[in-house]
């Protein structure tokens, strides 16, 4: 991203094969919320994990691991991969995978190990940022797409704007001289 001269990106597109991939699957409670389940005082640890997992971004990876599944030594397919990349708030990152069997399973991207090959094809908006807030309503940290000043943007809206004052100016004289 430095060299791309922006502080955001985003996924376009994504193919290769994973090993050793841990995902969190939908409904997964932060810190901040219950789930409907867990506010009618029902516990599920249908899928459990190690306690080992550690995630930065308001989820609980406690003992329980909510919906956590780490898959040890199994080689998966790329089906899809999006998300959002930023240089002051991280990443958040959802995916798609296949087995050999052609199970798929998807969820919000928490480990992985690439296997043979990944080919990741990243896109920018110029003048555009993107950043997480936490959100009062849901407790989750969602995505706030604002607009970029940097001192190149700066330098060159100062530029067309003296360039712009010129023409102006010689405008304003050419009217005063008739």
């Amino acid at each position: 991203m430095i060299n791309a001269n922006t502080s955001s990106c985003f996924i376009m597109t994504a193919v290769g094969s994973l090993s050793d991939v841990t995902l969190r699957f939908a409904g997964t409670p932060n810190k901040n919320t219950k789930s409907k389940d867990e506010q009618d005082g029902i516990v599920r640890n249908d899928i459990v994990c190690g306690s080992s997992i550690s995630d930065d971004d308001g989820y609980d990876s406690d003992a329980s691991c909510h919906n956590i599944r780490h898959w040890k030594d199994e080689r998966f397919e790329i089906v899809s991969l999006q998300g959002t990349f930023s240089m002051s708030s991280g990443f958040h990152l959802h995916m798609s995978i296949s087995n050999a069997a052609g199970e798929t399973f998807g969820g919000h991207v928490i480990a992985g190990t690439i296997f043979t090959t990944m080919e990741v094809v990243l896109g920018t908006i110029e003048g555009v940022k993107f950043d997480r807030a936490v959100d009062d309503e849901t407790g989750y940290r969602e995505l706030v797409v604002s607009k970029e000043e940097n001192e190149e943007n700066k330098e060159k809206k100062t530029s067309v704007a003296e360039k712009n004052r010129e023409k102006i100016q010689i405008i304003d004289k050419l009217l005063n001289e008739t």
